[in-house]
Formats: structure tokens, C-alpha cells, sequence
């Protein structure tokens, strides 16, 4: 046997779960890893020899604390959670799987081993140090997380693991007892504990100091650290003395880090108009002086402007079944736990659910959500109580989105919605526990704070303004940019019958995020007359010069107005606090990145003051980037330059990278900015380039996305002279795989050589380029080959394949050679990468066009779409675009348990649901996949279709949605649908061949129909009800439907039905008797709209689908289709009935298309008598509201009269019927439906006539130039007119646009009076050249998603003032 054996780290199947190390053993708890013992003589023989293994963590390894385990390969050395298992036994060595339980202790671990051979000699070795993290990939670890995009964007690896080691090791609890701390660190609670205790340094060395007093000169602003390893660092090099400075902001953000490194799921929370409760009544307590201002030395309680914690995820055993999952943790030092500064875990739904009594530290959690803010009044010694607010705690509780950057609202788990009963019963339940907790009655007050001054009983009292006569409110007159001055206005309504006078006294004091207040700065007063019902505005500015030098680091201003009336005891407080931003730092990567090759980095920035600023620093890192923090000095800016900076840098670590930038100045000290980039690794994918080839350099220019048919390049670098192995390189093939089971059989895994020949009908690889150091080859797909996400890799005969990198194959409608080719490239553009889509609804005679955002080139779209069809097990049929489509269709209907949208059968269900906030396809397949496949909620017609039509665009099949109006559904393929009114003209039951919809929405796909010879071009996906997933989705062409071809595909017939059935009305007596009323035929499938190419209008495209109305050709397939729809022998059920008239009667109705809601129904009723004979007419006039899809929605009105028409003579009744008259308002997306029914008393002849009004709200306008400069501020007016007799009241308008704002925006506008237009102004910097759309929507107590759009161009700009 050998003297000695060695360890060789194995390849880990944890190991693609770390990136912290590649020269040391890191490996995770619950997973096996594997070492390679090499022997000097001989090899291992089982029957001879037994290994025993041994672990030990901590200064004093013990077996019965778990810090020492011994456990032998044969398992003979008793039981132990750790196992030694046998893989491969060579001839001098020796493979060995080690697994360390999902329970024991992290940490740096020694291992060793004792060989016992058959010579009875036992040898000792210490083979090497390992160390153990927690492991989120273990369903037995209490931190299992079972979504693997959370364990991406939640487990974090950084090359600081010694660090937070040695973090621990600082504890308190190590120096006091090291042996039991290292034994409980096997518990996330408790490490967590820990961690949040040495994140701050008030209690001992730990990592960083915290400061909010303004003063920084001894060390580092807040605002200016942009990561955490360089803080970690720096503690680690000064020999673990407390780094300065940080704020709540940092501390979450080391914690994060350094609990992410360690194995823990954490992420960083967001908490706006947080609370920090000091005495635990659940009330924050603010005091405010005459004028308006918060008395600074009265606070007790606080309510900062926002605070950030951590979240943990992982299991809660020491709490009740329930209460694991996310926990929160705040490393900021604000109160004590068990005597020291640190703060949680405390379980998220413990405080929803008001479980304030559940370790640990949940009480205080539960007021910074959530609790009650109470104003004081204090003046002349004496404290008054003002008003309590229930709502202003906790808002807006946010979180990054996983893998991506948007914000992730996460409100509704920490709390229940404001205002609702179930978030007052949990309050009232958190406040009776926590004073049970504390032994006192359950009626004593909370709410007077302790050692107050005496409260007045007759002082004048202070209300919220939505309870007075009088209403103050604030509004910003332009965007509050650092630099400019702050111009607002005072808005003052008088809601009363009598004249008001008020004096107002306004100030401005700056404040710190914490909410502590710092002098005033700024007053004025205001003197304002208001007449019965007036409103007027007060004009305010703040000059630049004025505020500047008042600023504090987190640039937030105050402003408040406390308005008193004449002669009146009572006093209005209104306050806004307003944030002061900065232009963004823009950073570009010029070329792409990969791993040890030179790349280039553009920093543009600048001064955004009107004055010079001195002393500027540039600060850029990047982990896996920079080596070390980049520090650039450029010295003075003048007034409002522009300049940019290019810096060079060599990656040295592959995947998601991000670089963060910092502008610092003599004037300002954060201006930042960060851009994401994704690093190759030696393999050089060309993603950048291919893309823009490929056309997909929308969607990224990281990810490799090349469309089926079309080659693309690749380049692989060599690490030394490839004539060193030239022989080998002969031996050299590519293999693609797709799928979860790549098969040659099914054509998800293919093997083709590297040649110098290519074939474009099958996957080829061709040497393009070549030199001593790396071969350019271009790889082709065939035009049928699968889509997907593959997997590339390089195979050498007799070597493992390795893996290259991964690309996503897409449909091509430029390769002739595929099926879904499409020859005009304006229509490509259109159809394919246009993402401002419009569709269409309203009525035949009143079509409104509504923004749609199908968004198939957000960043997820690809993974989204590729997810849905995933759920379809046929991989090898995803290359037919017929059978995706199909799929696509029928996953996106009802028919699943995991389907996307299910289509509501009743309209109840329909208006329950909030269809309105439905403005893209995107947020719905996000919904879908992070529920994981539950379904996102009921949809529409126009949801279905543009949805299907996004993901249909973004696997790269050419589609578009398509509106029919009055289109027949429920047919059965029968061409008479039967429609049923009762004596009074309201629709009385559904008939038994469908029914008319007011319109219907389809999506439209473009492809080649092989198997149907002369049906290519244009196809309409057609969900049905038929079972199984294929069956469920017809894929109909237009053509078939055009000339009647009814036997082509399975709802042929039902879709000509859609566009060619006749319409028959039928009253409905009162004995249930049916008799056919004289009505005109209703032509259906009028006006079938899509989107133009290339512009905003409206193409009329039923042309496509139906022949003329009353030409010899729609004849003759009438015909044709009639005859064949019916049996031989049998008599024709296609014809709309014939009424015999012996004493002829005409009615008319005559409405207007469209009115405003609210507004009233102009109309006019003719009767004609063309008889020799007077006639006695009975007529019955109604509206009811229907819903589109032809359902009734409510009755609203009704009339009777009878009429006495002379011989041969007519007669008009014209009138004008108010909304105030109906029995109850319209339903939201409804249409008015007039109905006119008129019966000869002595023939019983009825004649019918029905008209369909639209329901028209009021439009936002906008205004902004047609052509803007990218990164230059663009200004937009937007203004709505309030059509109602009454007040639109708690305005918010949202403007979002892809390119031009990054984030949405919201903003409060208060109230539009009755008749009256609200006009604001908002400033954005455009950052993508093209054709860009700007959405605005407004949301009011009167209606929601009021919504418009316009376009404009942004153009690049003619250049930067200055390269430095």
C-alpha cells in the first residue's frame, strides 16, 4: 500500500451551482461531491483494506455536537449522517463520492483519512481543507428552493467566501463560546441571527459604521459605495475594524452578499414610507408647528422616506406549520433583540397575518409595514390631536424582478390591501398581542405618546383635506431635475356653497431618508379668496440658488402648506415630499465580451448643474470586470457638459456581469449608472453580430438567436498553436441538442463534422477563417430543422463532448427555403418585428383603435414562449409551423389545467376581472410562469389573440390580430342565427344556433400549407372545444373560408359561418309563442380591421374573407355551401325564413354611433304606413347594455306608447333620452343596444329595427414633437377633458414607453373638475434610436386605463461635446 494518497477535486454535479472558486473544494451540503485518492504500489482492495473518513469543522471538533464526523467507505464504522461511497477503482487510485448531510454545520472543514490494511497497519493522512454551504438545491437543506430562476437570482457566488467566514468567526457568539457556535451554524435561523449582528458594528467589529448625521470627511458617503465586495474587503484588510459609512440601503446590501455566499436565498426589500416605531404601540407619532413644520426635537417615532432589509429564504421549524419561506432580516442598527443590534428572521406571513408574538422580532417588522401615523398640533405649550392616518405606513414594498430589471411590487405579502376589513382586523389583532404581551388592559390608550404636553380640549383642530370644505393639494408644474428650478402650484377647491378666505403658509425644509427634517429654507404665504365651488392656483418656485446649498445626500424636499380659514377654527396640512433626480450615467460595450480578451467600456456623463463643478471622480467596477475599482479623475465640468470616457479591461470570469458607474463632484455625489453584460467564455458565439444578421438584435445582442435556414459564425480560440494537434482537429464534429431527451430519432440531436464543404438542406459546419490561434466557422441549419433552445458542443473522437455555449433557433420568413417564408420585407417588418401594435373593438359603425404592446422582443420573451410550447411533449414536430401554431393556440385557450388564459363563459366572471390593466402580452406570459403554469385570470377576445400573437411573432412565425364585426359564434357551421326579444324589446333568451358578438378577435398566422395544396398565405387560429391538445386549435386558411370550402379543415365551417350567416329575429310573446317579426337581414362579418403596414391606420381586409356583399361570386358560393349543408330530400336550413305581408309596415331607427359615457342618447323612430288604411300601432322602445360578445349585460331603459298612423302617411318622433333616466349605469366595456318593436294591433305584424351605440370615455391628448435626440430631455403635455356633470377625483397618470422612459412613471394629479380640462407636462430622456411609442394612461375614481399613444423618432445625436 502507498506511504500516501492525494486529492483531486472531481467534478461536483453541484458544481454548476458555484463559481466562487476554481483552485479550492467548495461544495454544498445534501449533494455528494467527489475526490480522487492516487496510491503508490498498489490499489485498493475492498476486502482488504478499510478508509476511514473524518471531518472536522470548528476549534474543538467534537462527534456529539456534529462538528466531527467519522464515517468509513464500507460503512462499517458505525452510523453517521455522512456517507463515503465507492464510484471507479483503478489500478493506483481510487474514486470516492463524499456527502455531507443537508444538517450539518457550514463552514471551512479538514479532511483526513485513516487506512486500516490487511496488514494490520493503520496510516493517517490529512488530505485537505473543504469547505461546506448551505445548499437552496436540496429538497432535505432548510433553505431548499424549488424554483430554479429564484435560485439563480437569489444564490449569489463571489470570491469572498473566506471573508464571510471569517465574519462568523468574529461573532460575538464564536469569541464567547466557539464549539457551540460552530455546532449551531448548521441552522440558517441562527447564521442569520449572526450576520444580521455583525453587518453593523454597534455592539462589536463588525463590518461597517453607520451614519445619518451629513458629516462623512472621515470616510466613504453612503451613496457613493457601489458594491459590497469592496466594503468587505477593505474590513477584512484593516484588520476587521468597522468600515465608514453606511445607511440602511448598504447594510441590506453586505448582508445580501454575504448570506447569498453562503448558500442562504436572500434578496434586498424596499419598504417606502417606512416605519420605525420606538415605543411599539403600533403609532407613529409626528408633531408639526402654525406653519406647517415637523418639529424635529418632539420625534420620538420616525417615518423614513424608505428603508431597505433583507429577505431570507428558509424553513421555520422553531414556529408553528406555515410560517417558512421568505423571512425578513435588517442588518440597520435602529433597536436591540435579545441586547443586540440586530434584527429578525421574521417570518412574512407572520407579519401579514399580525403574528407579532412569533420569533424573532416580528413586532417591530410589523410596524414598519404597517403601522398607524398620528399628527400632533403643538402650540402655545400644548400638544392638539390632529388626524390619524391608517394607510400612509408601508407602500410600495419592492424587490428586482428575477432575471430581469424591473421592480417586483411585493406589497400584498407583507400586508392585506389598505382600507380592506382584513388589514384592520389584522392590525387590531397585532395591537391586542402586543399589548397582552405587555400585561395591560385591553382599553387603555396607545395612542397619547408618553410624557406628552397636556392636550387642549378647544384648540383648533386639524383634518385631512378630503374630509373639509376646503381641498389643498400639491402638484408639480415640471419634473423635479436637480439643477433646475422647482416649479409647483398650490391647487385649492372650495367644495362648499360659501365663499372661503384662507391664509396658507407654505415652507420647504430637506430631509434625510430616515425622515428626520433639517431646518426650513424656504416660505411664503398665500392669501386666496375662493367663491361658492371655485378652484384656484397658487404658482410656486423654489430657485436652484435657493436650494442647493440645503440639500442633504438623499436630495428629498418637503414641502407643506397649512391653510387656516377666516373666522374658522379649522386648519388644513397638506405636504408632498419631492425627490431631486440626476441624469443617468450611460455605459456601452463596444464588441463583445469574452473571457480573457481585451474589451472596451464607454462611460457617457455630465454635469447636469448650470453652474461648474471641481473635484470630479469616475468610479467604475465590475465583478469578474475589474480586477480592482476603477478610479478616473477628470477634475472640472462646466455647466451642463457632456463628456465620455472609454476604459479597457480584460473579463477574467464568464456569464452575467454587471458594471456599475459613480459621478462624484464638489456639488453632487451619486450620479450613477450600470449597464448588464454577459461574458463568453474562449468560445466566441458572435451573439452581437449573428443577431443583427439574424434580425433577433432586438431582443439581445448576449444571447446567441439565429433564425433556421441562414448560417451563422462562431469562433473558437486555442490556447496554444492549433498545429500542435492538427491531427486531432481532423477528428473534430459539432453536436446540437434540444429537448429534456435529445435523440438522433427524432432530430433533436444531431453530429456533423467541421469540413471544408457545407450543404444548406442539413446542419453543416464549414472553416470560414483560420489562424495559429482560432478557427471562424460558420454553421448552417436546415430550413426544417427544430426550434428550440440548443446546446453546442465540440466532440473529439475519444473525448467527452464539451460544451461550447447555447443558442436559440427561431422560424425564418427570410429563408425562402421555410415554410413560413413571406416575400415582402415591409411586411416582415410589420408582422414579425413590430412590437406598437394596434387592435380593434368597438361597433361596425364606430371602430376604435386601442395600443397593444406585444413586447416579442422584452428580454424574456424568448424563454416565455419557448416555456408555454414546452408544455407539448412532440419536440420533434416543433420545427412544422402548422403544429406549433396549433399548440400555441390551443394552450393559450381553455382546455388545460395550465393553460395561459381561460376563456369565461359568463360575462359575471368577465367583469370581475380587471381586463383593463391588460395593456401588453408581456406582464401576461410573466404572470403565467412565475404561478408556475397556474392560469393568469378570465380573458377577452382581443387578450387571446394578441397574446397568441405575440408569442407567435417571437418564435418567428409572421402574424397579426384580426377584428370581425358582428360575427356570428356558436353556430355550429349553420348560417342562420336566431335572435329572441320579448314584447318590450329586450333580448329574452339565447337561441338555439349561437349568437351575434358584437365583434371578435382572431389571430391570423402566415405559413405554407404542404398538406393542402393552393391553401398557403394567410391562416386564423381557431380555438375549440374538442379534447386533446392539437384537436383543440384548428389552423384554417382564409382562402378556404373565402370560397366556402367547408371540408378542408375541421371549423372551416364555422369560421364562414363567423362572416356569411344571416340573422333572424323572432318575439317572443307572452304565452312563449314565437312569431317572426319584418326586420332588415343584418349582414354579418362587416369591417374586418387589422393594423396597415408600415403606419397607424386601419386596413379593411374583408375582402379576404368573403367576396362582395350581393356579387355573382358570394352568390354562387352561397349556393353552393347551401346546397351541400343540406340533405338530399330535405329542406334548405340555411335560408333566412320569408314573412308574408298582406298590410305592409316600416320602422326606422335612426342613433348616433358612438356618444361619451354619460352623455345623452339622441335617437328618432319613424313609422311609415304605405296603406290605403289607418293603423293602430303599439310600440315598445328600450336600451339595454350588452356586452361584446353578445351577452346581456343589464336593462336600462324601457317605453310603451301607441300610435295612430294615418293612411299613406309617415311619422317621426325625435328625442333625447338622458343617462340619469337609465335604472343603473352601464357596466364597464359594454355597448348600448337600442331596440325599436312596433305591432299592428289588428294584423299582429311586428317590425323590428336595433341599433349598437359605442360607449365612448374621455381621450388623453398628447403632445410632443414628432422627432426627438437620444439622451436629450423630451417634454410631453398631456391633457383630458372630463365630460361628467361631476369631478374625476384621485387622478393618476402613467406614462411608460419602451426607449424612452426606463421605468413607468406614475403621478398623482388630484382632481379634474366637472367640464373641465387638466393639462400637466412630463420630461424624459429618449435612450433607443427609431420609431419609439409614448403610452400615457390615467386612472380615476370614474374610470380606469383611460389610454392613448404617440410616436416619435429618435434620432442619435450629432456627438458628445468632449472626449476626455
Amino acid at each position: 500500500m502507498a506511504k500516501n494518497g492525494e486529492v483531486r477535486n472531481g467534478a461536483l454535479p453541484g458544481e454548476a451551482h458555484l463559481e466562487i472558486s476554481a483552485d479550492r473544494l467548495l461544495v454544498r451540503r445534501g449533494q455528494p461531491f467527489s475526490i480522487t485518492l492516487y496510491f503508490r504500489n498498489r490499489g485498493f482492495h475492498p476486502n482488504w483494506d478499510n478508509i476511514i473518513f473524518v471531518t472536522e469543522t470548528g476549534p474543538l471538533p467534537d462527534l456529539a455536537s456534529g462538528t466531527r464526523a467519522l464515517f468509513s467507505l464500507a460503512g462499517r464504522h458505525g452510523p453517521s449522517p455522512w456517507i463515503a461511497s465507492l464510484e471507479a477503482n483503478g489500478a493506483t487510485s481510487l474514486e470516492v463520492s463524499l456527502y455531507a448531510p443537508p444538517t450539518a454545520a457550514v463552514g471551512r472543514y479538514l479532511l483526513k483519512i485513516h487506512i486500516d490494511s490487511f496488514q494490520r497497519s493503520v496510516t493517517a493522512y490529512q488530505l485537505g481543507e473543504f469547505i461546506l454551504l448551505f445548499n437552496p438545491w436540496c429538497s432535505g437543506d432548510s433553505v431548499y428552493l424549488d424554483s430554479e430562476p429564484q435560485r439563480q437570482e437569489y444564490v449569489f457566488e463571489e470570491n469572498i467566501i473566506d471573508i464571510c467566514l471569517e465574519l462568523l468567526d468574529k461573532s460575538l457568539n464564536f469569541q464567547f463560546d466557539p464549539a457551540t457556535d460552530c455546532a449551531l451554524r448548521g441552522s440558517p435561523v441562527y447564521i442569520s441571527r449572526v450576520v444580521s449582528a455583525m453587518i453593523n458594528s454597534n455592539d462589536d467589529n463588525g463590518v461597517l459604521n453607520g451614519n445619518w448625521s451629513e458629516n462623512y470627511l472621515d470616510g466613504v458617503n453612503p451613496a457613493e459605495w457601489t458594491g459590497s465586495v469592496a466594503i468587505l474587503k477593505q474590513w477584512h484588510a484593516t484588520g476587521c475594524q468597522p468600515v465608514r459609512y453606511g445607511q440602511c440601503w448598504v447594510f441590506a446590501a453586505i448582508m445580501c452578499t454575504v448570506m447569498r455566499c453562503l448558500g442562504i436565498p436572500t434578496r434586498v426589500i424596499t419598504n417606502f414610507d417606512s416605519g420605525h416605531d420606538t415605543d411599539g404601540n403600533l403609532i407613529i407619532d409626528e408633531y408639526y408647528d402654525s406653519t406647517g413644520r415637523i418639529l424635529e426635537n418632539k420625534k420620538k417615532d420616525t417615518v423614513w422616506n424608505f428603508h431597505v432589509w433583507n429577505e431570507c429564504w428558509m424553513a421555520r421549524n422553531d414556529l408553528p406549520p406555515g410560517y417558512g419561506g421568505w423571512q425578513v432580516l435588517d442588518a440597520t442598527p435602529q433597536e436591540t433583540s435579545n441586547g443586540l443590534y440586530c434584527c429578525g428572521p421574521a417570518s412574512v406571513r407572520a407579519i401579514r397575518e399580525g403574528e407579532v408574538d412569533l420569533n424573532y422580532d416580528t413586532a417591530f417588522a410589523f410596524s414598519m409595514v404597517n403601522a398607524d401615523c398620528k399628527s400632533w398640533l403643538v402650540y402655545g405649550g400644548k400638544e392638539q390631536i390632529l388626524h390619524q392616518n391608517t394607510s400612509s405606513v408601508g407602500n410600495f414594498i419592492s424587490t428586482k424582478g428575477i432575471q430581469s430589471d424591473e421592480r417586483d411590487d411585493i406589497t400584498e405579502s407583507y400586508k392585506y390591501r389598505e382600507g380592506s376589513p382584513q388589514e384592520r382586523q389584522v392590525f387590531l389583532k397585532a395591537l391586542h398581542k402586543l399589548k397582552f404581551g405587555r400585561s395591560q388592559g385591553p382599553n387603555q390608550a396607545a395612542s397619547q405618546p408618553p410624557g406628552s404636553m397636556p392636550v387642549s380640549s378647544n384648540a383648533p383642530s386639524l383634518r385631512p383635506s378630503d374630509v373639509v370644505q376646503v381641498s389643498l393639494k400639491f402638484q408639480l408644474l415640471d419634473p423635479p431635475n436637480m439643477g433646475q428650478d422647482i416649479r409647483f402650484a398650490l391647487l385649492a377647491l372650495n367644495m362648499s356653497a360659501q365663499f372661503k378666505y384662507l391664509k396658507v403658509n407654505l415652507s420647504a425644509q430637506s430631509l434625510l431618508h430616515d425622515g428626520s427634517p433639517l431646518p426650513p429654507f424656504w416660505q411664503d404665504t398665500a392669501f386666496i379668496t375662493l367663491s361658492p365651488e371655485e378652484a384656484k392656483t397658487y404658482p410656486c418656485k423654489i430657485p436652484y440658488s435657493q436650494y442647493s446649498q440645503y440639500l442633504s445626500t438623499d436630495k428629498l424636499i418637503r414641502i407643506s402648506a397649512l391653510g387656516e380659514e377666516k373666522n374658522s377654527p379649522e386648519k388644513i396640512l397638506v405636504n408632498k415630499i419631492i425627490t431631486l433626480t440626476y441624469p443617468g450615467i450611460m455605459i456601452n460595450v463596444l464588441g463583445a465580451a469574452i473571457v480573457n480578451r481585451p474589451l472596451s467600456i464607454q462611460v457617457l456623463f455630465s454635469n447636469p448643474l448650470s453652474e461648474q463643478v471641481a473635484d470630479c471622480v469616475l468610479t467604475v467596477e465590475g465583478s469578474g470586470l475589474f480586477r480592482k475599482q476603477q478610479r478616473v479623475f477628470i477634475g472640472l465640468l462646466r455647466p451642463q457638459h457632456r463628456a465620455s470616457i472609454v476604459l479597457e479591461t480584460v473579463p477574467f470570469k464568464s456569464g452575467q456581469r454587471q458594471i456599475q458607474a459613480n459621478l462624484r463632484s464638489n456639488k453632487f455625489k451619486d450620479i450613477k449608472g450600470y449597464k448588464n453584460v454577459y461574458v463568453d467564455f474562449r468560445i466566441f458565439l458572435g451573439a452581437a453580430r449573428n443577431n443583427e444578421d439574424h434580425h433577433t438584435k432586438a431582443i439581445s445582442s448576449q444571447r446567441l438567436l439565429v433564425r433556421r435556414g441562414q448560417p451563422f459564425t462562431i469562433c473558437l480560440h486555442f490556447r496554444v498553436p492549433v498545429n500542435r494537434f492538427l491531427s486531432t482537429l481532423k477528428k473534430v464534429a459539432l453536436i446540437a441538442r434540444t429537448g429534456k431527451q435529445p435523440s438522433g430519432a427524432n432530430k433533436t440531436r444531431v453530429i456533423f463534422p467541421i469540413s471544408s464543404l457545407g450543404d444548406r438542406k442539413c446542419w453543416s459546419a464549414v472553416v470560414e477563417e483560420r489562424d495559429y490561434l482560432s478557427w471562424t466557422i460558420s454553421v448552417t441549419t436546415p430550413a426544417d430543422a427544430i426550434i428550440g433552445h440548443y446546446s453546442l458542443l465540440l466532440h473529439v473522437r475519444y473525448r467527452k463532448p464539451r460544451l461550447l455555449g447555447q443558442f436559440t433557433l427561431l422560424f425564418n420568413p427570410w429563408a425562402r427555403a421555410d415554410a413560413v417564408f413571406l416575400e415582402n420585407e415591409a411586411q416582415r417588418e410589420e408582422y414579425l418585428l413590430n412590437q406598437n401594435g394596434l387592435i380593434y373593438l368597438g361597433t361596425a359603425n364606430c371602430i376604435q383603435a386601442e395600443a397593444w404592446d406585444f413586447g416579442q422582443f422584452e428580454r424574456d420573451a424568448i424563454d416565455l414562449s419557448l416555456g408555454l410550447l414546452s408544455m407539448d411533449q412532440q419536440v420533434e414536430e416543433w420545427g412544422n409551423p402548422v403544429h406549433v401554431a396549433r399548440t400555441v393556440g390551443a394552450l393559450l385557450h381553455a382546455l388545460k389545467e395550465k393553460n395561459v388564459l381561460p376563456s369565461a363563459q359568463t360575462q359575471d366572471v368577465q367583469e370581475r376581472v380587471k381586463l383593463h390593466k391588460r395593456r401588453g402580452s408581456m406582464p401576461i406570459l410573466r404572470q403565467w410562469v412565475t404561478g408556475q403554469g397556474r392560469p393568469v385570470c378570465h380573458g377577452q377576445a382581443w387578450v387571446l389573440a394578441a397574446v397568441a400573437c405575440t408569442v407567435l411573432r417571437c418564435l418567428g412565425i409572421p402574424a397579426r390580430v384580426i377584428t370581425t364585426f358582428t360575427a356570428a359564434q356558436g353556430t355550429g357551421g349553420e348560417l342562420l342565427v336566431n335572435e329572441y326579444y320579448n314584447e318590450e324589446g329586450f333580448q329574452n333568451w339565447e337561441g338555439q344556433r349561437g349568437r351575434i358578438w358584437v365583434f371578435q378577435m382572431y389571430t391570423e398566422c402566415w405559413m405554407s400549407r404542404p398538406a393542402l395544396p393552393g391553401y398557403s398565405g394567410w391562416q386564423i387560429l381557431n380555438p375549440t372545444a374538442r379534447d386533446g391538445v392539437l384537436k383543440a386549435c384548428d389552423l384554417v386558411p382564409v382562402r378556404a373560408i373565402k370560397e366556402g370550402i367547408l371540408g378542408l379543415t375541421p371549423t372551416v365551417s364555422d369560421l364562414f359561418a363567423a362572416v356569411n350567416a344571416s340573422c333572424v329575429v323572432w318575439k317572443c310573446r307572452g304565452d312563449g309563442t314565437l312569431e317572426l317579426t319584418d326586420s332588415n337581414t343584418k349582414y354579418l362579418g362587416n369591417n374586418i380591421s387589422t393594423k396597415c403596414v408600415g403606419c397607424d391606420r386601419r386596413e379593411d381586409i374583408t375582402q379576404n374573407y368573403k367576396y362582395p356583399e350581393g356579387s355573382v361570386q358570394e352568390k354562387e358560393v352561397l349556393e353552393r355551401v347551401q346546397k351541400e349543408r343540406t340533405e338530399p330530400g330535405e329542406h334548405s336550413g340555411t335560408s333566412p325564413p320569408t314573412l308574408k305581408i298582406a298590410s305592409p309596415l316600416y320602422l326606422l331607427l335612426e342613433a348616433p354611433s358612438s356618444l361619451f359615457l354619460g352623455g345623452d342618447v339622441p335617437f328618432s323612430v319613424t313609422l311609415i304606413n304605405p296603406s290605403d288604411q289607418d293603423k293602430a300601432i303599439h310600440l315598445a322602445v328600450c336600451v339595454q347594455a350588452m356586452y361584446y360578445n353578445g351577452i346581456l349585460a343589464a336593462e336600462l331603459w324601457r317605453k310603451k306608447v301607441t300610435v295612430t298612423l294615418v293612411a299613406n302617411m309617415a311619422k317621426t318622433a325625435t328625442t333625447t333620452l338622458s343617462c340619469a333616466s337609465f335604472e343603473q349605469s352601464p357596466p364597464e366595456n359594454s355597448f348600448l343596444r337600442l331596440t325599436a318593436m312596433a305591432t299592428h294591433s289588428k294584423s299582429g305584424l311586428t317590425c323590428f329595427a336595433q341599433e349598437d351605440i359605442a360607449i365612448c370615455r374621455p381621450r388623453l391628448v398628447i403632445e410632443m414633437p414628432e422627432t426627438a435626440e437620444q439622451y436629450q430631455p423630451l417634454k410631453v403635455s398631456v391633457s383630458v377633458h372630463n365630460i361628467l356633470d361631476v369631478p374625476m377625483e384621485d387622478c393618476v397618470i402613467s406614462i411608460f414607453g419602451r426607449g424612452l422612459i426606463h421605468r413607468e412613471r406614475s403621478y398623482r394629479l388630484g382632481l379634474v373638475r366637472p367640464r373641465k380640462t387638466l393639462r400637466t407636462q412630463f420630461q424624459f430622456t429618449p435612450t433607443q434610436v427609431g420609431l419609439q411609442r409614448l403610452t400615457v394612461e390615467m386612472d380615476c375614481n370614474m374610470f380606469q386605463n383611460l389610454t392613448n399613444c404617440k410616436s416619435v423618432t429618435v434620432v442619435a445625436p450629432s456627438g458628445v461635446n468632449s472626449q476626455l
